[in-house]
């Protein structure tokens, strides 16, 4: 029995939206590096989002470089501040309607 392929979902650092809807990962990662965008890839034993491995893009070299450098964290993209619209995406909700439709 072949092991099934592991799904993943992305998202916009900097405007927290999803950015791909639920693909397999190997597909947003090839993508991803195709069309040189800059991303991360979060392990879902890491990150307790479930079983769903998150994928991180950035518009910003220096938001990338802070993230890779440990300055900013996984948790800090869903943290609320005051600045952003009010309706938060909760990924595993958001994955699972992308997943059923």
């Amino acid at each position: 029995m072949t092991e099934e392929t592991p799904l993943a979902i992305s998202f916009k650092y900097e405007s927290r939206t999803l950015f791909r809807n639920v693909r397999p990962l190997n597909d947003i990662l090839d993508d991803f590096k195709t069309n040189n965008i800059l991303h991360v890839h979060i392990d879902p034993e890491e990150i307790k989002y479930g079983s769903w491995n998150l994928v991180i893009a950035f518009a910003k070299q220096e938001n990338y470089d802070l993230f890779v450098a440990g300055q900013l964290s996984p948790e800090d993209l869903w943290k609320s501040d005051k600045t952003s619209e009010q309706h938060r995406v909760n990924p595993l909700k958001a994955a699972k309607r992308a997943a059923a439709g």
